[in-house]
Formats: C-alpha cells, sequence, structure tokens
C-alpha cells in the first residue's frame, strides 16, 4: 500500500508541473496573438495640424474686427470694425499707416482690382470710396433704409454691388460713379456676394434665409437659386475657375455647389459653430473658413480634406481674406484682433499650394 501511494505521487506532481508550464505557454501564444492582431490594424488617419507659432497680431481696434481684405500688391492689408473705423496696415510690418472714420461699424471692406481704391460700407448705410494712399474720401454713395452688410467688385473693376440688412442687391458703376441697377428691393438680409472673375454677367449672393441665388446683371434676372436648408448662409464665394460656389451657414458646414447644375459637389465639416466666412485661394486650390468655434480653417475643399486649423482668436472670427499669391491668410475676429497667417511654409502642414 505504501509502495503504491509513494508511485502516485511523484505521478501527480508531473502532472501539476506539466499543466501549469501548458497554462503559461498559453498564455504567451494568446499575448502574441494580441500583439500580432493589433499590428495589423491599420493606423487612424491623424488630426489635421494645429498651427499657432507664425501668426502675427495687429492691435489697434477697440472692438470687434467684422471684415478684412488685402490690397492686390500686398502692400496694404485693410480692417473694419464695430468701433467705426477702418485700419489700414503695412502688411510686411504690422503697422498702422493710417485709420479713416467711417460712421456705424463697418461690415465689409473690399479692394478694387487694381488696388487703387478701398471700398467701405457699414451701419449708417453708406459706401464709401477711399484713396488707401492718401485716406481721402473720393466718393459716398448714400445710404438707403438698411445697413450695408456685404461688397464685391466685379473682375474689370468697373462694377459694385452692395447686400442690405433689407435684402435690397444694388449695382454701381465705380467709374461713372452712379447706380446703375436694383436687383432686389427688399427681401432676406444680404449676407454674402460674389462676381465670377471668369464671366462678367455672374453675381451670385447669400442671404439670410438660406438661400443662394445666382444673377444675371446685364439681364437683371434670376438665374437659378441653390437650397441646402440651412436657416442663414453667411457668405459666399466663387472659385477662380467660375465652376463652383462655396457657401458658408449656421449649421457648421460648407457646401461645394457647381455652379452651372446646383447640385452640391462637397460638404466641408469640421467646424463646431457658425460659419461666418469662406474665401477661395488665387489658384482655387484651397478654401479658408472662419468660425465663431474660434478658429480658421484651410481645405483641400476638392477632397473635403481638412489641411490645417489655425488657432490664437478668443472669441468669434469674421473676416477673411487671401493675399493676391495665396500665401498669406488675413482674419479678424470679436477680441478686436487682426492676425496674418502665413501659408508659404510647407512644413507646417498648411500651405495653400
Amino acid at each position: 500500500m505504501v509502495q503504491k501511494n509513494q508511485t502516485i505521487v511523484p505521478s501527480i506532481i508531473v502532472l501539476v508541473a506539466l499543466g501549469i508550464i501548458g497554462a503559461a505557454f498559453g498564455l504567451i501564444w494568446n499575448s502574441l496573438n494580441q500583439k500580432t492582431s493589433l499590428a495589423q490594424v491599420p493606423a487612424s488617419p491623424e488630426p489635421p495640424p494645429v498651427i499657432t507659432p507664425t501668426q502675427r497680431s495687429l492691435a489697434q481696434h477697440t472692438a470687434t474686427v467684422l471684415s478684412v481684405d488685402i490690397q492686390p500688391d500686398s502692400v496694404l492689408l485693410a480692417s473694419g470694425s464695430y468701433d467705426q473705423t477702418v485700419k489700414l496696415w503695412e502688411l510686411e510690418t504690422g503697422k498702422v499707416q493710417r485709420t479713416l472714420n467711417h460712421a456705424g461699424r463697418v461690415n465689409a471692406v473690399v479692394f478694387t482690382p487694381n488696388g487703387r481704391y478701398l471700398i467701405t460700407g457699414g451701419g449708417d448705410g453708406d459706401i464709401i470710396i477711399w484713396n488707401p494712399e492718401t485716406g481721402e474720401e473720393k466718393h459716398r454713395f448714400a445710404g438707403g433704409s438698411g445697413r450695408i452688410v456685404s461688397l464685391a467688385v466685379s473682375a474689370d473693376g468697373t462694377l459694385l454691388a452692395s447686400g442690405g440688412s433689407n435684402g435690397t442687391i444694388r449695382l454701381w458703376n465705380l467709374e461713372q460713379r452712379r447706380g446703375t441697377a436694383t436687383l432686389v428691393e427688399s427681401g432676406a438680409q444680404i449676407n454674402g456676394l460674389a462676381f465670377s472673375s471668369v464671366n462678367p454677367q455672374q453675381l451670385v449672393s447669400g442671404d439670410k434665409d438660406g438661400i443662394v441665388t445666382l444673377w444675371d446683371i446685364v439681364d437683371q434676372s434670376l438665374v437659378r437659386t441653390y437650397k441646402s436648408g440651412t436657416d442663414r448662409v453667411t457668405d459666399v464665394a466663387i472659385s477662380p475657375d467660375g465652376q463652383y460656389i462655396a457657401s458658408s451657414s449656421y449649421d457648421t458646414k460648407i457646401q461645394i455647389w457647381n455652379l452651372a447644375t446646383a447640385a452640391i459637389e462637397q460638404t466641408l465639416s469640421g467646424h463646431d459653430f457658425v460659419v461666418a466666412k469662406v474665401a477661395f485661394s488665387p489658384d482655387g486650390a484651397t478654401l479658408a473658413s472662419s468660425s465663431f468655434d474660434e478658429t480658421v480653417k484651410v481645405w483641400d475643399w476638392q477632397q473635403s480634406a481638412e489641411r490645417c486649423t489655425l488657432q490664437g482668436h478668443s472669441g468669434f472670427v469674421y473676416g477673411l481674406a487671401f493675399d493676391q499669391q495665396g500665401t498669406v491668410l488675413a482674419s479678424g475676429g470679436y477680441d478686436g484682433l487682426v492676425k496674418t497667417w502665413p501659408l508659404s511654409d510647407k512644413k507646417t502642414g498648411c500651405s495653400a499650394s
């Protein structure tokens, strides 16, 4: 009996040892398989870079900056503010060259294509043509009933379009200094206007009711409308080749429309709040957008891809403009700051080309 027990005990010990070794081997095998499986899972795409170090902040306004534009030769940057002034900045140095006074908040500033004049529109309903080199007021179109909310100049510099808070769209002859037509007498506030640089007959508007409209300014007629379902369009832009319209809105998305067919070609999503402005780069490859989420985004719009996010403003970002080379982007916001963002450094991931 004793001999039998002595034989059984070592056998049990051997079996237990083998079990422990097998369990350990199983754990190691499972761990290796899990690591191999994880290694086979494709990596998630990295989020677009957030660019902050190269911004330049221009601080002279005492209230919200609502509008910006860069002179075609890239010498001057204009900014219009709630403080009822327009600042003209030397783009290279960031210094204020002069201050222009415009009664009422300055909702729109735009240089003529030759850079000879700066045109401003504001809360007093007046449109003023300035000589930016001297600060001299060259002409004033007296306001009607309503604020001037948006302005656009034709590619040849002969026509000005203005959009009002009362829904009026008017055309002005800049050479003869007179009004030429009224496309709309009244309606929803006109938040954005853009001329086609390819077809001089085409003007696009975006209004508070969420309607984007294509106009024939020669026939003074409505060609077609583009309705996305949003409650408010905040801005519109036409691509340099004249084929696409970008519209921004209160629903945080940017729509890219085929101008000829009225079909939505792309939808850009990424902002967390109202998109205030949109602007195509001069070569048309890039779209920029400013938002109430305190950021500016740069897009490869044809691929529906965000290139980068520019952070630096504190508060809503309103004004937005490219320089003629597409290497500098300017923005203005609730914080009273004008910011310039160099886009020429490809290392940032935010190059406009």
